[in-house]
């Protein structure tokens, strides 16, 4: 008998919100001070005047050499078709970088996943990643 009370007093609690909103309004309404709503204003403007995002990317390859780039990206594409592939010029480099992740780890299992066909990928971390390219890093 005792245990059937203290069950039933365990669980009343868990019950007695949904007997508590009986009735028409179960609305909930607040007021936004000046300056929560200039605060606001200023998060919504710098959020749109940002279009890339900081993120990380795993290299498949660095060269030289634009035919190289060209061969082994095309071979990616094939091979990779739903992965984000992209490619930066810094002279005289051309580097060839795959995915896209706001997590390091994410990041990390795809290196892993490539490891084996480009022995030499490592992660780099990009600052200029727009944010249709983190939709899971599908093209």
């Amino acid at each position: 008998m005792f245990r059937l009370w203290g069950l039933l007093l365990l669980f009343l609690p868990a019950f007695a919100p949904v007997f508590g909103q009986r009735g028409g309004n179960t609305g909930v309404s607040f007021t936004e001070t000046l300056e929560v709503e200039g605060v606001m204003k200023n998060y919504i403007q710098t959020n749109r005047a940002t279009s890339f995002l900081k993120g990380w990317r795993v290299q498949i390859l660095s060269t030289t050499d634009r035919e190289r780039l060209e061969q082994v990206r095309n071979s990616f594409r094939a091979q990779y078709p739903y992965l984000a592939l992209s490619w930066v010029h810094n002279r005289p480099y051309y580097m060839l970088r795959a995915g896209a992740f706001t997590d390091k780890l994410e990041a990390m299992r795809l290196q892993q996943f490539l490891r084996p066909y480009y022995p030499s990928a490592y992660l780099i971390q990009d600052t200029e990643i727009e944010p249709a390219q983190l939709l899971g890093s599908i093209n």
